[in-house]
Formats: C-alpha cells, structure tokens, sequence
C-alpha cells in the first residue's frame, strides 16, 4: 500500500466546492445524520417472505431482505457509499455491511460483531447463505477482532484513550494497516441494527 493512500477507498474528485467544505463544517457523525421515522405495510412482503421460504432450503428473515436491499441500493447508487477521513471524501471499496449477532437466542447472551462484503449482483439465496454462514462464524468465538479488542481493554483508560487517539490520527493520515479495516467492523458501508 503506498504511503497516504487508503486500503479501503478512492479520494474523490470533482466534488463540488460546497461538498467538500461539509466534512469541516460536520465534523462528527452526529452533526450529520439524519433521522427517519416511517412506518410500512409489509403484508406483501411478509406472504413473499413465506413462500420463499417454502421454496429455498435456506430461511430468510425481514432482517436478510432488508439488509440485501441495503446492498443493492448501494451497488445502484455509490455515491451513497462514501466516508470522510482527515477532512477528505473517499468512495468506498466494495460494499460491506456489518451488525450485531446474539451468540445464543437469550436476552442475557453476549453478542458478536458480523462483517461481509455483499458482491454486485449476488443472488437473494446466496446473500441469504453468507449472512447465515457468517453469522455462524461469529457465534463460533475465537475471531481474531474479538481477541483485539479485548487485549485492549484489559489495559487502564487513559492508555486505551491514547492507542484510540493514535488509531484515529494514523487513519486520518491513511497510515491504517489494511488488514486492520478488513476485519473491523466500523470500517463498513452500513451497520445495520435490529432493536
């Protein structure tokens, strides 16, 4: 990887002057989001659900179509799937969703982080599979992002902020291990939440 350049996206160029100023006027996640409250008729989308599953050995869940329809939109749209870094706009790499996996079905049980990359016109049973494939992987225990985080956080809170703070400034310079963003899962075009 060349010096200054990102592993996981391409600066972008072009933008427009006022595009570009937004990363220093929002610099936080939070000045720039934006909320949404909807509520859907899904009574066709659930009789669809159901004979799918009739007709696929592989169970698919409103959670499997609404995060597959994530992905294609952002294959249809890539101008969705951008992130800033050190003030600049890049466009992501691949399309990577990740979110969150109960280990066991139990409200007491620990959770597991799952990351995939969801290739161009992957099929809904194959999309299906992999999530199911990796959510499997995440409950197995053992991932190397898991051990990561916990060596870290057997350290005391100020050295954990100062190694944070240093991750932070390395990915600002783009100076980031690659191997580090294709495990982690904040590196990611959503992360999709089931509350």
């Amino acid at each position: 990887m060349p010096i200054f350049r990102r592993p996981d996206g391409d600066l972008c160029r072009g933008e427009a002057p006022v595009r570009l100023v937004m990363p220093y006027l929002m610099r936080g996640r939070n000045e720039s989001a934006v909320l949404h409250d909807s509520v859907y008729d899904l009574r066709r989308t659930r009789t669809w659900l159901k004979a799918y599953n009739r007709a696929h050995a592989g169970r698919a869940t409103l959670f499997h179509l609404f995060a597959y329809a994530c992905a294609c939109a952002l294959h249809a749209r890539p101008a969705l799937n951008r992130f800033v870094s050190g003030g600049r706009i890049y466009q992501r790499r691949g399309v990577f969703l990740a979110f969150v996996a109960k280990v066991e079905m139990s409200d007491d049980s620990p959770t597991a982080t799952v990351k995939l990359e969801v290739p161009r016109g992957q099929p809904f049973p194959a999309f299906v599979a992999g999530v199911t494939a990796a959510i499997e992987g995440a409950r197995g225990g053992g991932r190397a992002v898991d051990r990561e985080v916990a060596l870290i956080m057997a350290l005391p809170g100020p050295l954990v902020r100062v190694l944070v703070a240093l991750a932070r400034l390395l990915d600002a310079w783009n100076l980031r291990p690659g191997w580090f963003m294709k495990i982690d899962p904040m590196y990611t075009s959503v992360f999709l939440a089931t509350l």
